[in-house]
């Protein structure tokens, strides 16, 4: 009742539902008593093995795993859960055995398979603006101007991008990260430990969502001005910070 109020306050405005539902300790507990039924049923049928049971476990069992651990780790994505796709159509076909009888059952999946085949769509895309960002940032870079990166794990698609020569060296990816000053860091104290020259270019890629607590962009702009800043899409964001002869004068004792 509530997950359906829920989805019709997205029309309707409810505090009260958005307040309970923000709530961790409510997601808690819809996590438990779905695992705790599905075990209760699980054991009732033990001696009467049903293949049903054990996909409605990898299926449910997956996502709530996933849902609860994306509350510190943002992995309640699709390329995460695409492991319980099987699982999920399986279910489906389960649902409309049971719900439905004779031509219906055909008249639903066919249905289904229709409306499934008609919304595909192939995308080729990687969704990543990664190339317009580094031909950006080889514009306007000099060569001894830092390129810093957050969240880290993102360094890799932008040095494909940036120098693909130099990605495929394995071996020396770290040292060619060097040598084209790319640090991908985590938080502020990173950036201070490699934050070198009057100039630098902060490439933050919804570092925000990631580590809410990083503090880069209020770190840098202690001490630099911002010079220019470039949006793409899919939370791309290009800063580009230099020292002025009145960052200067602040930061002098």
């Amino acid at each position: 009742m509530v997950f359906y109020l829920t989805s019709l306050s997205v029309f309707i405005s409810m505090p009260v539902i958005w307040k309970l539902t923000a709530l961790r300790a409510y997601t808690y507990f819809f996590v438990f008593t779905v695992l705790a039924a599905l075990l209760y049923y699980v054991l009732r049928q033990r001696r009467h093995a049903d293949i049903r049971y054990y996909v409605v476990i990898w299926f449910v069992l997956s996502v709530m795993t996933f849902y609860v651990v994306s509350f510190k780790v943002p992995i309640f994505l699709d390329r995460y859960l695409a492991h319980t796709m099987p699982a999920f159509y399986i279910l489906i076909a389960v649902a409309t055995i049971y719900l439905f009888s004779n031509w219906k059952q055909y008249l639903v999946l066919s249905t289904l398979l229709l409306s499934m085949v008609g919304s595909f769509s192939l995308s080729t895309t990687d969704h990543s603006e990664f190339d317009n960002v580094a031909a950006y940032i080889r514009a306007q870079k000099k060569p001894d101007t830092p390129v810093f990166i957050c969240p880290p794990y993102t360094w890799l698609t932008y040095l494909y991008h940036c120098d693909r020569d130099r990605f495929k060296q394995v071996s020396e990816v770290s040292a060619n990260m060097k040598a084209l000053s790319i640090y991908p860091v985590y938080n502020k104290e990173e950036v201070a430990a490699s934050l070198i020259g009057e100039e630098l270019i902060y490439i933050d890629v919804a570092a925000l969502t990631s580590y809410p607590q990083n503090g880069i962009l209020e770190f840098i702009g202690k001490e630099h001005s911002l010079i220019s800043k470039k949006t793409f899409k899919y939370d791309l964001t290009v800063y580009t910070f230099g020292r002025t002869e009145k960052d200067t004068l602040i930061a002098s004792p």
